[in-house]
């Protein structure tokens, strides 16, 4: 599968806003969470991220604690 360099969705009923995000050496696919300031949700992580190399092999995950 192939997603393009500019692939951006917000999705409202998940409350995900998915993004690719081009690297020099790795690309990955950026995970947030969107929750409105008055929802008083406050989400573990911030974002999630999955690497891939510039063949498309995955090559790991990151996350940015809230």
């Amino acid at each position: 599968m192939q997603i393009n360099d500019d692939f951006l969705i917000e999705d409202e009923v998940s409350g995900l806003r998915i993004s690719v995000q081009k690297g020099e050496r790795l690309d990955r696919l950026h995970i947030e969470r969107m929750f409105p300031s008055w929802s008083g949700q406050n989400p573990p992580a911030a974002n999630r991220d999955f690497f891939f190399t510039k063949e498309g092999v995955f090559d790991g995950t990151g996350t940015a604690i809230a």
